[in-house]
């Protein structure tokens, strides 16, 4: 929904999930979103810093 709205559709989507499927991340990407992350596997610090480069900090 965030990708059809015109003045939302240039904000980056990551999605963070619990489920570690192929099928999801998929999906996720075809949906528009930059990247699907499974939280269990994702440091914190990671995360924050994936945001900064995406955000361009």
């Amino acid at each position: 929904m965030v990708k059809s709205d015109p003045a939302l559709k240039d904000i980056p989507v990551l999605v963070l999930t619990s489920r570690d499927s192929r099928e999801e991340k998929e999906r996720a990407v075809e949906l528009g979103a930059l990247d699907c992350l499974v939280k269990y596997r994702l440091p914190p610090a990671e995360l924050k810093n994936m945001v900064k480069v995406i955000v361009g900090e």
